[in-house]
């Protein structure tokens, strides 16, 4: 009877085990690129005014980073957003550069673009990997080794595409860093096998004590 009752405290484990597993990894998820990124550290920036010129590919995107939040409370910081970029017609980018605080003397500065990707419908987000940064949050705030990533949503202007030039206003950004590398979590359809397995581990056994006991009742008997 004691060790049913382990069995089954283990299979609670199990299936408990799963759902977090499944939860973290959903909650990790971020936007259009589908990279996994950490939620701190954490650089809202507002204000902002995107403009593209669909003729050079220019992209610029320019307004005011307002809070630094290291997962203890956010903080007032203030100071200059810059994010510039070339971008093709198709929605390709080729180079990108970002700077929060000024030019002189950055908080954080890459001009390594590693990807970009965006959600073509009106008003969807883009967002920017880039490569590990300097400036004076790094690495004491944000790491000198993992990349930075950006989603930028730049507002109703932005049609969803690249085909045409635009403008839009009011737009916002989040610059979190140290995407992890990818670990060996089990997809959803590896954790539903792991439970039925579970189960039907659970179920041999209990067939397997009810046989006994019966085994044992008709030698007895």
């Amino acid at each position: 009877m004691i060790k049913r009752r382990g069995e089954v405290r283990a299979l609670r484990t199990l299936i408990l085990a799963a759902f977090v597993i499944l939860g973290v990894s959903a909650a990790s998820q971020a936007g259009p690129l589908g990279v996994t990124v950490d939620p701190y550290p954490d650089i809202q920036s507002g204000f902002i005014t995107t403009t593209y010129n669909a003729t050079t590919g220019a992209f610029s995107a320019n307004g005011w980073a307002l809070t630094l939040d290291t997962g203890t409370g956010g903080q007032n910081i203030t100071t200059n957003f810059r994010l510039n970029a070339t971008i093709d017609k198709s929605g390709v980018a080729s180079a990108g550069s970002l700077t929060i605080g000024s030019a002189a003397a950055p908080l954080v500065y890459t001009a390594n673009l590693i990807a970009f990707a965006f959600n073509a419908v009106q008003g969807g987000a883009m967002e920017f990997l880039f490569g590990p940064a300097t400036g004076s949050y790094v690495p004491s705030i944000y790491s000198d080794s993992k990349p930075l990533d950006l989603q930028l949503a730049a507002g109703v202007g932005f049609m969803g595409t690249f085909a045409t030039g635009f403008t839009s206003s009011s737009g916002t950004a989040e610059l979190r860093g140290d995407p992890p590398p990818p670990t060996a979590t089990p997809e959803p359809s590896a954790l539903l096998l792991m439970l039925v397995a579970g189960v039907g581990l659970l179920g041999a056994t209990t067939h397997a004590h009810r046989s006994r006991r019966g085994w044992a009742a008709m030698r007895l008997s």
